[in-house]
């Protein structure tokens, strides 16, 4: 196969406003009258739970109302990826997990010796490392969270696979975190800020730099959004194209703490912070969203007790399940063959196995990704150098570039395009540029070597000439070697 490996060489598609976000036509439909307060979460076989005065509650997927658990004290749930329910107590300041057979395990309870306030909100990375959000509403004399000066916190904690807990923001970092969410590439932390019942406090979405260990980066902290003195915002969710959708706003003024300049509803942003639309649900409080059905296309409201559902335009981005039924990564031979596979399956089965560099540098080579690329200083120049690869992507970015050729981009990796005064075409790699020529390499590995002052125009390509199918004949063990040998690639190209 005559081609370069994709990483690469791809743009961001971004959000645009034209994209839809609900379906044509869609209203919000009420769905339960009662019972429905926060956490909504989507199983394939039990349906909707959420958290309610009674305790979890539950609509079937054949529209029956029940308690599923009495007397939970909960509020955010999600469900990891093995399908266990993973829950915020906040009325028992902890987080537990739901096992398979039924019996519940505290995951966190204190931290430094202190308890939590009142676990509000839950999320998870591709790696499984769990992110809760712990604020403290109402009555704030039993705290136990404090700094080494002695200020009350209200942070936001990250619980590592062997169930130690860090705290990644802390107090003057955020103020009274509620909404959570980590986007699909680990990339980013969305933290919903909420002090809802204190004039002038912030109610603020605000966007972290994820570091690969799983810390905040707070130098990084971006305002996406205030709801300046209206009520604030709530829970979080993504769809697969990186939309948030975050709950929030008020209809009823409730003076002097919140105003009504934000309506209540479900506010959909891009991952910048651009406001794209807002869907208006015509009941306080709205608190928090789900996306739900087998094409996780159905998203369900919470808003005062109520519960609303409207259809959209793409699936939600969720831990468990897939869409459409697809195969849970335990069930994903690591012989089994890319093609077929779905994204959500390919990305989870590839994340359980470590990957063998030494293979991978063997399906570099059989590939023939070396007609096109470089990854030693000492190689002529080919195309992208990929020999520092290591150093300039994470993991998951590695593996969402080879698989979605044309919906991500890093830096030194862009495809340009020419247009010649004769009126032809050109497009590939920037190999070489000096000061009278440009040194390009196609698809085809075909070098392309044109006068500057023959160019008419020159752009970079906003999608790859790459093929998406890069990888379809290789199995997961060969692609998680594959990512696992760019992992290994630390070498920065030689100084020209």
């Amino acid at each position: 196969m005559r081609t370069a490996f994709a990483i690469l060489l791809v743009a961001a598609t971004g959000v645009h406003a034209q994209d839809p976000i609900f379906e044509p036509n869609a209203k919000p439909t009420l769905v339960l009258k009662h019972g429905a307060g926060e956490g909504p979460a989507w199983h394939p076989e039990l349906g909707l739970l959420f958290s309610g005065d009674e305790g979890i509650g539950r609509l079937a997927r054949d529209g029956k109302q029940s308690v599923w658990r009495a007397k939970a004290g909960t509020n955010g749930l999600t469900f990891d990826r093995e399908g266990r329910l993973i829950a915020c107590e906040p009325v028992h300041g902890r987080v537990t997990r739901t096992e398979k057979d039924g019996t519940i395990k505290v995951l966190a309870d204190k931290y430094d010796g202190h308890r939590f306030n009142q676990p509000n909100d839950v999320c998870l990375d591709s790696k499984g490392r769990i992110y809760f959000t712990d604020p403290c509403y109402g009555d704030r004399s039993k705290m136990e969270m404090t700094d080494a000066k002695g200020n009350k916190v209200e942070g936001v904690y990250r619980i590592d696979l062997d169930r130690k807990v860090q705290r990644i923001l802390t107090y003057g970092e955020v103020d009274r975190p509620n909404g959570v969410r980590i986007s699909a590439d680990d990339k980013y932390l969305y933290v919903a800020d909420n002090n809802n019942d204190k004039v002038g406090a912030a109610r603020k979405l605000w966007r972290f730099d994820l570091k690969a260990d799983g810390a905040a980066d707070v130098a990084s902290r971006k305002l996406l959004h205030d709801w300046g003195a209206a009520r604030g915002p709530d829970g979080i969710k993504l769809d697969v194209k990186g939309r948030l959708y975050v709950a929030g706003g008020l209809n009823k003024e409730n003076l002097p703490f919140e105003t009504n300049d934000h309506k209540g509803g479900v506010y959909v942003f891009s991952p910048e912070g651009k406001l794209l639309t807002f869907l208006h649900i015509d009941r306080d409080e709205v608190t928090n969203t789900a996306f739900a059905g087998d094409d996780l296309r159905t998203l369900y409201i919470t808003a005062g007790g109520t519960l609303w559902s409207i259809r959209t335009a793409v699936p939600g981005d969720v831990y468990w399940p897939a869409a459409n039924g697809a195969k849970p990564a335990k069930d994903v031979s690591p012989e089994a063959k890319v093609k077929g596979l779905p994204y959500e399956a390919v990305i989870a089965a590839v994340a359980q196995e470590k990957g063998d560099p030494a293979r991978g540098s063997q399906i570099y080579l059989s590939q023939t990704c070396n007609n096109c690329h470089t990854v030693k200083p000492s190689e002529p120049s080919k195309g992208p150098y990929l020999g520092d690869l290591g150093k300039r992507a994470k993991r998951d970015e590695i593996l969402e570039s080879i698989l979605k050729p044309n919906e991500k981009i890093l830096p030194g990796y862009e495809t340009v395009a020419l247009v010649l005064k004769t009126g032809q075409s050109l497009q590939g790699f920037l190999i070489r540029e000096t000061d009278d020529e440009l040194k390009l390499r196609d698809a085809q590995g075909v070098v392309l070597e044109v006068a500057k002052r023959d160019v008419e125009e020159r752009n970079i390509r906003k999608t790859s000439v790459m093929p998406a199918e890069l990888v379809d004949n290789i199995s997961i063990a060969d692609l998680a070697s594959l990512v696992a040998y760019f992992e290994s690639l630390q070498t920065p190209p030689r100084k020209k």
